[in-house]
């Protein structure tokens, strides 16, 4: 597989991911075996703005609770991570990923509902969010999808535009 590239359909949003991060994120999935997981994206955006290119993930903190039908991301330790990530390299908060162990990668109620709560709270800092979501299995193969949430408005799902290397 190679680095993968999504974006909207009017190209106002994309999100570029290396093959190497991706394959954290697939490595994660599958030691959680039938748990959900999830963790956050953390990276930099294009000079124009309109494409988030994901530089970190991190795992579930500590304090995450995994079930085989829901996740709730823990935030032990972020705020640090988040520091170092923005004082050494100009990084910040993106978002969100998750994985939907032998599901499809489709935005739950849940998981819209918490991106739109993300997309409004001050406290995150971030108007506009992703949601990377895996579905799948390692029997069944792993399909992803990635949305953006932008503050007062619907969300918005990106397509995957090609493999790059």
């Amino acid at each position: 597989m190679e680095n993968l590239v999504f974006w909207s359909k009017n190209k106002k949003y994309g999100m570029f991911i290396k093959k190497s991060i991706f394959n954290e994120i697939n490595n994660m999935c599958k030691e959680s075996k039938n748990n959900e997981t999830g963790g956050i994206l953390i990276g930099v955006y294009t000079k124009d703005h309109y494409c988030a290119k994901v530089k970190k993930i991190t795992g579930p903190p500590i304090d995450s609770i995994q079930n085989k039908t829901w996740f709730e991301r823990g935030i032990n330790g972020l705020v640090e991570i988040l520091g170092r990530f923005w004082v050494r390299n100009k990084q910040y908060y993106l978002g969100e990923w998750h994985y939907h162990p032998n599901s499809s990668s489709d935005a739950s109620y849940t998981d819209i509902q918490q991106m739109y709560n993300i997309s409004a709270s001050t406290k995150y800092n971030c108007p506009e969010p992703i949601l990377f979501i895996i579905g799948g299995s390692i029997k069944q193969g792993f399909s992803k999808k990635v949305y953006v949430f932008p503050k007062d408005a619907n969300f918005i799902k990106l397509n995957i535009l090609c493999n790059i290397k």
